[in-house]
C-alpha cells in the first residue's frame, strides 16, 4: 500500500497584501497615478468575501492650466469564468492638478472556486487642447489589479 501526502496549495502574493498599491500610467505628456487601498485583510479574500477597495486617481507631470476631466471611470471584474462590470461612474469630474478622483468599490462575489480576481480599470479622460480653449482630446487610461483568492485548503 502506498501512502499519499495531501499537498496544500499556497496562495500567491497579491498587490493589496500590504494594504496599498500604486500604479503609474503614462498618457503622452502626463501620467495618471492610481492608488488602490483597502482596510480589509486582502490575504484572506475568497470568492465569496465582500471586498471593499478605495481608488484614487490624480494627474502628474502636467501643468494646471490645461483642464483634465474624467468622463468615465469603469471597473470590470473577471474571475476566469465570469466577466462583469462591477462599477461605472459617468460625469465630468475635474482632475486638473491638484484635484484627485476618488471612489470606493464594493466588489460582488466571484464564481465559487475562483483562484483570482482581475480588475480592469478604465478612465476616459478629456484633456484641454490649450489653456482656456474649451476644446478637448480624449485619452483612455487602462490598468489591471489582480487579487489572488484563497480556495479550500490554501494557505496564505
Amino acid at each position: 500500500m502506498t501512502a499519499t501526502t495531501a499537498v496544500k496549495s499556497t496562495r500567491p502574493s497579491g498587490a493589496l497584501d500590504t494594504g496599498t498599491a500604486t500604479h503609474r500610467l503614462k498618457q503622452g505628456n502626463f501620467t495618471v497615478q492610481l492608488t488602490y487601498w483597502t482596510s480589509d485583510n486582502a490575504k484572506l479574500y475568497t470568492a465569496s468575501t465582500l471586498k471593499t477597495i478605495n481608488v484614487s486617481a490624480h494627474i502628474e507631470d502636467a501643468d494646471s492650466t490645461h483642464r483634465v476631466t474624467v468622463s468615465t471611470f469603469q471597473v470590470t471584474q473577471d474571475d476566469g469564468t465570469n466577466r462583469a462590470v462591477a462599477a461605472t461612474d459617468n460625469g465630468k469630474f475635474d482632475v486638473t492638478p491638484p484635484y484627485p478622483y476618488t471612489t470606493v468599490l464594493t466588489l460582488p462575489a466571484a464564481t465559487t472556486g475562483a483562484t483570482a480576481l482581475t480588475l480592469t480599470i478604465r478612465l476616459d479622460l478629456l484633456v484641454e487642447t490649450a489653456p482656456k480653449a474649451g476644446t478637448y482630446y480624449r485619452s483612455t487610461a487602462l490598468d489591471t489589479l489582480t487579487l489572488p483568492l484563497l480556495t479550500n485548503g490554501a494557505t496564505r
